[in-house]
């Protein structure tokens, strides 16, 4: 089949080529990830809540990316523009961050371990016009200032106060979103360094960036793939290692922070096959009693050899 970007081609015809396998698209950009993915095996699983169970399909990610994309533009926000995510992982950033790349935004998460005025200085360096925050952070806000911040809202039941909460903003978004043309060489993620030796520095990433790692050996996986993502979403490890999921029309599974407990639930639970820890991670779980014993899948029984050796061979 011809590969093409989709780009080139009106949603309607897109949809109807991808379903029907008459065309082999070249994704080169998040949205035309996403509407690939719904086309294709739209009532897949795309993303898991591993906290709470709750999922979403391909279908219902890309239609509440949508809705997103349709709120963020009726406030302004438009291609170029920052719309910024503070609070520990949720699956709610993953549509977020694809509605705002709808609209050609960037999304920038801040590192919520962080004091508030370096919270300021982030926020307020790239400019930030709308935020999505988790309700245990709301107070930080009321503690900075923020002329570009435009819009909160809040992750959790019923709000806060003068903010909505994520539902009740998205109930009252009133329209569809724009279609908006989506260059591969737009920025996409805003990450900032640490800011160990100064200043932390915001890194940009494109779609090309970040969509071109996808297809290398590091990085495959496939539709049946099941991957866990626990990592910090303000960091790359843990936002972009859940995008990869995507980018494969696979399932990502959302934990909330490193709890190894519940990682240990959750491997045999939703038979996981791919997760990405960092050595630290790795080295509380080979200390918990009885790993031995636990259950995990035959297919993941090299790994978990691969992994344990590995921890225990490097360096104290």
């Amino acid at each position: 089949a011809e590969e093409r970007p989709c780009a080139e081609l009106t949603p309607r015809r897109r949809d109807a080529e991808i379903r029907t396998g008459k065309r082999r698209v070249a994704i080169t950009t998040l949205p035309e990830m996403l509407r690939t993915h719904a086309a294709q095996r739209g009532e897949h699983t795309a993303l898991v809540c591993g906290d709470t169970g709750r999922s979403w399909t391909y279908r219902e990610l890309d239609a509440l990316s949508d809705t997103v994309a349709a709120g963020l533009a009726a406030l302004g926000v438009g291609a170029g523009d920052r719309i910024g995510f503070l609070d520990k992982n949720a699956p709610e950033y993953y549509p977020w961050l694809y509605g705002g790349s709808k609209l050609g935004a960037v999304t920038v998460a801040v590192n919520w371990r962080l004091a508030p005025a370096e919270i300021q200085y982030i926020l307020d360096n790239a400019d930030v016009r709308v935020i999505l925050v988790g309700g245990e952070y709301v107070d930080v806000l009321s503690e900075i200032d923020l002329p570009s911040l435009e819009k909160v809202v809040v992750l959790g039941e019923g709000g806060s106060g003068e903010h909505p909460s994520l539902d009740q903003w998205l109930a009252e978004v009133d329209g569809e979103a724009p279609t908006v043309s989506v260059a591969p060489d737009s920025t996409c993620y805003q990450l900032y360094t640490s800011g160990t030796t100064g200043l932390p520095k915001g890194v940009e990433l494109t779609h090309a960036n970040l969509l071109e790692l996808m297809p290398t050996n590091g990085y495959r996986m496939s539709p049946d793939t099941v991957n866990l993502a626990c990592m910090p979403q303000f960091h790359i490890v843990g936002s972009a290692w859940g995008t990869v999921t995507h980018y494969w029309g696979a399932t990502n599974i959302v934990l909330r922070e490193v709890d190894v407990a519940k990682i240990f639930r959750l491997l045999p639970d939703h038979k996981v096959t791919h997760a990405m820890f960092v050595p630290a991670v790795l080295q509380g779980m080979v200390a918990v009693p009885g790993v031995d014993e636990i259950d995990f899948a035959p297919d993941r029984a090299l790994a978990r050899r691969s992994w344990r050796s590995r921890t225990r061979s490097s360096p104290a």
